[in-house]
């Protein structure tokens, strides 16, 4: 573990203090950016800020990056076709090393043209072997500050034609709702430069799902102001993680202002056994000079492992789509079950200590009702209601305790209790409907048992009541209704007056009239 850290930290010095003149950007052609898939986002990348191309978009990202080494190889065709080697052309490579909370990571960055003709103003030729360069070698550092913001800052050391001078880009990223919202800012081009324009930029990033993530930012500088937004798909594809994204810049005080962007990433760190082999290509649609094509490399290794821990585990009401705490839950209610899961743990933690959700009957040798497992970091949320869920699975519905355990690797880690009755609803027309019997109303009664086990069908005493009133016309029918009474309340006694359901379902008088069949049923043992 050391020794990797000490390679990774010279390899960054040693980027850092060798200035040579093979890979820059920020004098006159700060617009194109750094990175295939980050030049996309453009400005929107500051609250995206997720692979080492952060060390130029907002440099508090590199204490977040999920690979110990990571490193990017860019090449940029800008204004010209692709491979346009004997225009423009823009290099960049650069290295960060990550260790959970805090990253540090160098850069070289050179952009070059071909020979330009120089003219005077009236179109006399003075020089047909005119070049432009620049160079930029950059060192970054953020810190993670106790899980709730990241800091980072990267400085600049420019060679712009003949003119040196040093520059400072500072950085803040803040996730909100663990890491589905994150805010960003960046202040960049800190320098005594007068052409360096310093720009400020404030954005957003939102991930609702996995496969899907929405940026956007606002920009403003001594001359320019824009709006960026993007939008970026994942899918797998054959084990093969696949990337889809595209960019608006918006630039109000222009008349062509509109800038389109469009780019892809294809992951093969699986087929390399690398946590991370990108290869990115994008494309920019400029607003009055040719497109630009942009072609990257994106390295990551060394993923370190994050253990796998459950933060908190909690059991709430459903109504209307409001979540609200609740003493006691009703058979009817639609439970929900809240499991966090620190947002550091990705899949293939999970995957190595798989994380399971168990609802258990403690009264009956720990049935198991429900068995969840748990794939993704977050929130997780499983909802469930007891007489659609459980009913079918298991025949009855007991009220009583039940307990919800959390397992990490088939260790217990969490554990909660609920206790759950039938609907109190239901439970008031079934009383109501044997008052209604005892006073000889049984055409109200029936209605009432109705009306109660279409909310419930759960509930044993409705069942119990249907054969008292059965009983005077048809004693079969009354039979049926006892044994249904007896199934649902797992043939024991009915808290519905203490009464043994079971016994009366089996009566001698009640098997009479069943003829034979009946008969050979309570031979059998099975009439019970």
């Amino acid at each position: 573990m050391h020794r990797f850290q000490s390679v990774t930290v010279i390899i960054t010095l040693v980027i850092c203090a060798t200035n040579l003149p093979i890979l820059a950007n920020q004098g006159n052609f700060a617009a194109t950016g750094i990175g295939g898939r980050s030049s996309v986002f453009d400005e929107a990348f500051v609250a995206v800020a997720d692979d080492a191309s952060a060390i130029y978009w907002n440099p508090a990202g590199i204490s977040r990056l999920r690979n110990r080494g990571n490193s990017i190889l860019s090449h940029t065709s800008p204004f010209s076709k692709l491979f346009g080697f004997w225009g423009i052309q823009h290099n960049y490579l650069n290295f960060v090393f990550c260790d959970k909370s805090w990253g540090v990571g160098a850069s070289l960055d050179r952009m070059k043209t071909g020979k330009i003709i120089e003219s005077d103003e009236f179109g006399g030729i003075i020089s047909t072997n005119l070049a432009y360069s620049e160079l930029k070698t950059s060192a970054s550092f953020g810190k993670e500050l106790r899980q709730i913001v990241s800091v980072g800052a990267t400085l600049n050391y420019y060679k712009v034609q003949d003119i040196n001078d040093f520059g400072l880009d500072m950085g803040m990223l803040i996730p909100i709702n663990r890491s589905s919202f994150r805010v960003g800012a960046v202040v960049r081009n800190i320098s005594t430069l007068d052409y360096m324009q310093r720009l400020y930029s404030v954005g957003f990033a939102l991930q609702p799902s996995k496969v899907f993530r929405l940026a956007g930012a606002y920009s403003t500088s001594e001359k320019i102001h824009k709006l960026a937004g993007a939008v970026e798909f994942y899918w797998d594809w054959d084990k093969i993680p696949l990337k889809l994204y595209s960019g608006l810049e918006y630039y109000p005080s222009k008349s062509d202002n509109f800038v389109w962007k469009l780019g892809s990433t294809i992951n093969l760190g699986n087929l390399l056994s690398l946590s991370n082999f990108g290869l990115n290509y994008s494309f920019e649609r400029h607003r009055f000079l040719q497109y630009s094509h942009r072609v990257t490399l994106d390295f990551g290794y060394g993923r370190y492992e994050t253990p796998v821990s459950i933060s908190s585990l909690k059991i709430k009401k459903l109504e209307g789509g409001i979540e609200t705490e609740a003493e006691k839950y009703e058979s009817t209610d639609e439970i929900l079950v809240l499991v966090d899961i620190p947002e550091d743990v990705q899949p293939e933690d999970l995957n190595r200590e798989p994380v399971a959700l168990k609802i258990i009957d403690p009264d009956d040798d720990n049935y198991q009702l429900e068995h969840q497992q748990i794939k993704q970091a977050g929130h997780f949320r499983y909802n469930f209601t007891p007489t659609k869920d459980w009913l079918p699975k298991r025949g009855f519905l007991k009220k009583g305790k039940y307990i919800v355990k959390v397992y990490i690797k088939d260790k217990l880690e969490k554990t909660t209790e609920f206790s759950l009755d039938y609907n109190s609803q239901v439970k008031s027309w079934v009383y109501e409907a044997e008052e209604e019997f005892d006073n000889n109303y049984l055409e109200k009664a029936e209605q009432l048992l109705i009306r109660a086990v279409k909310l419930d069908p759960c509930y044993p005493a409705t069942y119990y009541v249907a054969g008292l009133l059965a009983e005077s016309d048809d004693l079969i029918v009354a039979k049926l209704c006892y044994d249904e009474a007896a199934k649902l309340n797992n043939d024991n006694t009915l808290e519905y007056g203490d009464i043994p359901i079971r016994e009366i379902a089996t009566s001698d008088y009640l098997v009479e009239k069943l003829g034979i069949y009946g008969q050979l049923k309570k031979a059998s043992g099975q009439g019970q």
